[in-house]
């Protein structure tokens, strides 16, 4: 993992913001970049770059291409709608956000030559829960999401 440069997203919720620490305290990896909606604070302020964006903003992959990220740790899954959001805002950033992500991601490693690690963070509930339908819809459009980024970037 020499040199390694780190694209987290959802670096604002625990475990990113846990992740993104540990990562930034290894001396083997160069750069720790965190993407989230949401400000950062404390030390992980101090220690992780902020690239301050959604998921499914039409500026994504230029962003995550100046990252230049080599791995990239996909930590934002929402798992209720937000107050005041539908279940269908859930999905669009679950499901699109995670496609848009991948995509620009495995397009921007193919394109610097060095190969990289997309890592999706997952609860695996896309297999069912009943008082989390909205959810485990998303999650099943998810993992479905990252298969076709796979099999697309293969294709390339």
């Amino acid at each position: 993992m020499a040199g390694a440069r780190v694209l987290i997203t959802g670096v604002a919720n625990p475990f990113g913001t846990a992740l993104a620490l540990a990562l930034a305290a290894r001396p083997d990896v160069e750069r720790v970049v965190g993407l989230d909606t949401r400000p950062l604070s404390g030390a992980v302020a101090d220690r992780v770059e902020l690239l301050q964006a959604d998921l499914r903003s039409p500026e994504l992959g230029a962003a995550v291409r100046r990252t230049a990220a080599d791995v990239v740790v996909h930590n934002d899954i929402l798992q209720f709608p937000e107050p005041g959001r539908s279940a269908r805002h859930l999905h669009d950033v679950n499901v699109v956000g995670t496609l848009y992500l991948g995509i620009h991601a495995a397009r921007a490693m193919v394109s610097a030559g060095g190969g990289g690690a997309i890592v999706n963070v997952s609860s695996g509930s896309q297999c069912g829960q009943t008082l989390y339908g909205p959810y485990s819809a998303s999650n099943g459009g998810v993992a479905a999401a990252i298969t076709g980024v796979v099999l697309v970037s293969l294709q390339t």
